[in-house]
């Protein structure tokens, strides 16, 4: 019986601590924005997409004077925070007077499109 009074004694001592405990502090910081006002987002996430059906043709030596491989150039064709804004998802869509990219290719899975949208609406 007395291994019983042990262990109440112990749950006891350890709700009293819990209960004097001070509570648990708020993050210091808010999750940060892809970009901040004025700056270029962080192209990572979306990258590997436009490397992959984008920079064979929009490079240096750009078709139709876009370069897609660099963060630079790619933010001459979005409009953060606006995807259906943004040249680079009229292209890849094929809508609004654009031609469907990339040309000659399979078109992007509409899971890349809407990665690249994403990605468009946190820039902004």
């Amino acid at each position: 019986m007395k291994s019983g009074y042990s262990l109440l004694a112990l749950a006891a001592a350890v709700w009293a601590i819990g209960a004097c405990a001070p509570e648990a502090e708020p993050l210091a910081e808010e999750p940060k924005p892809v970009a901040q006002a004025g700056e270029a987002a962080d192209w990572t996430p979306i990258e590997p997409i436009l490397t992959k059906n984008c920079a064979p043709c929009h490079t240096k030596n750009a078709a139709a004077g876009v370069s897609l491989a660099t963060q630079e150039g790619l933010m001459k064709v979005v409009t953060p925070g606006d995807p259906a804004a943004s040249e680079i998802i009229k292209s890849v869509r094929g809508t609004d007077g654009h031609k469907l990219m990339p040309l000659g290719r399979a078109a992007l899975s509409e899971a890349e499109i809407k990665q690249i949208e994403d990605w468009i609406t946190a820039a902004g």
